[in-house]
């Protein structure tokens, strides 16, 4: 695992998934960034190696835990770790401790990332210190290495992973990373009026509804189906090709407000959930379809339709936007079931943080806060080998 060769260059023309040499750490590591979407601090990162029948080894499962988290009482994180290495294949994995504490301390097992990095080596077969690498911000080195080339006394700059075949590939294909887990928080920055207007508008649709019982409730959740229908339907690139944000920035404040108050409903948030987990219209989460797609929701047998998510996210994050600090709960853990339906824990567990400071009590943020720090990957990641964490 020690390998340094630099690889072919990409080929222009291949716009597939780049391939991974498994046997060049620094390409591994100028990979995860990408895998996960943020530059990782304070963390364990582990990539599983599977090998398949009748083919050679490939990069399975990728996951990644606070160095602080790991050993909290009650969360049993690195079992949970452990079972969903298993779940994945795993015949191997490259691990990676990013930190920014001292590596002799950090070797001897003292602090959070040496309890960290004495906890995983001690997971053999899987662990081994020629697949364990230390990262900082500056300077990363493998943590038993007797090549002075390989590691010297400072470790290899962190810089040099720029020029890593994978990064110029990934790069090539339009991949970013952010750079550290709380910009995967998307801009919620909005016009004051316009937030003032949206409050006042949901301030009203929110008396309404509590005027509302039988027929005249059911009319008033299917009007608020159809609000974010035709929110949907402005998020979505149409033949004039403006920009999704500058589609979104024309419709009126009053309508987000409408909407805030709709996701405050749970029949109405459900019906969104499931209308773009499926892609296709939802009237009452409770029927039988829905029922089913529910199932397919939890079993793997439903799969993610990207470009419905990006469209529902977009939406969402504009009406999110629009919300006064307070009433911002729904629709950001509105958002973070999507990202956690995406395979995106981290992005789900950042969004999930920011609507429980709002509400701490959100029932869905709550239900969500407990799924993500258990690492529960959605069905079809189980099936699929590829969630991220």
């Amino acid at each position: 695992m020690r390998s340094h060769e630099p690889g072919p260059e990409p080929d222009p023309d291949d716009i597939g998934v780049p391939t991974l040499r498994l046997d060049d750490p620094p390409e591994l590591l100028a990979y995860l960034p990408f895998r996960l979407g943020f530059l990782p601090q304070e963390s364990l990162v582990l990539l599983a190696i599977r090998a398949e029948p009748g083919g050679g080894p490939e990069i399975g499962v990728v996951a990644r835990v606070d160095l602080a988290d790991l050993s909290r009482p009650g969360l049993a994180l690195g079992e949970h770790l452990l079972r969903q290495l298993a779940m994945d294949g795993a015949v191997a994995v490259f691990a990676a401790v990013y930190t920014e504490s001292s590596w002799p301390a950090v070797l001897s097992g003292r602090g959070a990332a040496g309890a960290a990095l004495a906890w995983w080596l001690a997971q053999s077969p899987l662990a081994h210190p020629t697949r364990t690498w230390l990262v900082g911000n500056r300077y990363y080195r493998c943590i038993e290495c007797m090549s002075s080339h390989c590691c010297p006394p400072a470790g290899q700059p962190v810089d040099g992973l720029t020029n890593a075949r994978i990064r110029a590939s990934l790069v090539y294909q339009g991949e970013s990373y952010v750079a550290s887990r709380a910009d995967l928080l998307p801009d919620l920055r909005c016009a004051a009026t316009d937030r003032r207007t949206a409050a006042g508008a949901a301030t009203r649709e929110r008396r309404r509804r509590e005027r509302l019982t039988g027929a005249d409730l059911t009319h008033w959740r299917a009007d608020m189906r159809a609000r974010w229908r035709r929110l949907l339907g402005a998020a979505t690139p149409g033949a004039e090709r403006r920009a999704t944000q500058e589609v979104l920035a024309d419709i009126p404040a009053a309508e987000y407000g409408h909407l805030l108050a709709g996701l405050e409903d749970t029949q109405v948030r459900d019906a969104i959930l499931l209308s773009v987990a499926a892609v296709t219209r939802i009237e009452d989460p409770a029927d039988a379809d829905s029922s089913r797609i529910l199932e397919a929701v939890f079993t793997g047998d439903l799969m993610p339709d990207q470009a419905a998510l990006a469209m529902a996210e977009a939406a969402l994050v504009a009406v999110a936007a629009h919300a006064a600090t307070a009433r911002a709960a729904p629709a950001l853990a509105t958002l973070a079931w999507l990202a956690w339906w995406n395979g995106d824990g981290a992005r789900a567990d950042v969004l999930v943080t920011a609507a429980l400071e709002r509400d701490p009590l959100h029932r869905l943020a709550r239900l969500l806060r407990h799924v993500v720090d258990r690492a529960v990957a959605p069905g079809w990641a189980r099936r699929e080998h590829s969630a991220t964490a």
